[in-house]
């Protein structure tokens, strides 16, 4: 019989192992670029060769929700984009944009540069503007 520990550990790798292929999957289907459309990255190739790729949860991991670490969940960042999706950033125009108004803005841009059936992060953006509506904010807002 396997003590806790023991289970907590076999968990604890079981989880890992998710999270890892997960990853992979993404890395792929986000053909290894970074999915903000706007991001400095890819308007320069030296910032784009500096930077690594990060997989980031659109809404964010918690404790016994597997699901979140799902594809529809998931989406290819740079560091610099990774960065504004963690925690929002100073805009041109230095109004503060909030990680959440990020992330819905490049979701709502993606939507609208992506056949339909390419999107899969259509439930990601739904909750993403149910979060948006219950803060008060605006649908338009982080575009």
């Amino acid at each position: 019989m396997a003590t806790l520990a023991e289970d907590r550990n076999r968990k604890r790798r079981e989880r890992e192992a998710r999270r890892s292929t997960a990853r992979k999957e993404v890395l792929a289907l986000d053909n290894y670029t970074c999915q903000d459309p706007d991001c400095p990255c890819h308007k320069n190739p030296e910032l784009l060769e500096a930077q690594c790729l990060e997989v980031h949860h659109i809404i964010p991991r918690r404790p016994h929700a597997p699901e979140l670490d799902e594809p529809w969940n998931l989406i290819t960042l740079c560091r610099i984009a990774h960065s504004r999706a963690q925690s929002g950033y100073k805009g041109d125009d230095g109004k503060r944009v909030t990680a959440l108004d990020y992330m819905f803005g490049v979701l709502k841009k993606l939507g609208a540069m992506m056949k339909f059936r390419e999107f899969r992060w259509g439930g990601a953006l739904e909750v993403l503007r149910k979060m948006k509506m219950l803060r008060g904010g605006k649908e338009d807002e982080g575009e």
